[in-house]
C-alpha cells in the first residue's frame, strides 16, 4: 500500500534533485567558465596575493560541489527505488486517475498543465487525482 505522503515525498525529492542539478551547473559555470580563475596547482608569488583568495574560493566551490553531488546521488537513489513501487501501485488504478497521478507526482506537472494537455477541466483533473489517491490509500480487503 502507498500513502499520499509517499507520493508527496517522491514529488518533493524530485524537485530537490532538480534544484541540486541546477546548483551544481551554476557552481561548475563559475568554476570552469570563461571568467574562472586559472588554477594550476603551482605556488604563486607573493605579488599575486589577490589571486590566492580567488583560488581559495575555487577550492570552497569545489567542496560545495562535491557535497551537492553526494546529496544528488542520495536523492537519485531514493527516487529510483521509490518510483518502482509507485509505478507498481499506479498500475492498479483505472486509466484516467493513473494518468493524472503519474503526471502530477512522477512527471511533476501541475494540475492545470495536465488539464490543458488532455482537454479536461481543472475540476475534473482534481476529482481524478482525489479518486486515484483514495483508491491507492484505502485499505485492501485481505482475502485470507
Amino acid at each position: 500500500m502507498i500513502t499520499k505522503t509517499d507520493l508527496e515525498l517522491y514529488r518533493d525529492n524530485k524537485r530537490l534533485a532538480a534544484d541540486l542539478e541546477r546548483r551544481i551547473e551554476l557552481l561548475e559555470s563559475r568554476m570552469y567558465g570563461l571568467s574562472a580563475v586559472r588554477y594550476t596547482g603551482m605556488p604563486s608569488s607573493p605579488s599575486q596575493n589577490g589571486e590566492s583568495s580567488q583560488i581559495r574560493a575555487v577550492d570552497e566551490s569545489s567542496e560545495e560541489k562535491d557535497a551537492l553531488v553526494a546529496l544528488l546521488k542520495e536523492a537519485a537513489d531514493y527516487l529510483k527505488r521509490k518510483q518502482l513501487s509507485i509505478e507498481r501501485e499506479l498500475l492498479k488504478l483505472p486509466p484516467n486517475p493513473q494518468m493524472v497521478l503519474r503526471e502530477f507526482y512522477i512527471d511533476g506537472k501541475t494540475l492545470r498543465k495536465i488539464a490543458e494537455a488532455h482537454n479536461y477541466s481543472l475540476e475534473q483533473i482534481k476529482r481524478l487525482k482525489r479518486r486515484g489517491v483514495k483508491i491507492l490509500t484505502s485499505p485492501k480487503d485481505d482475502p485470507s
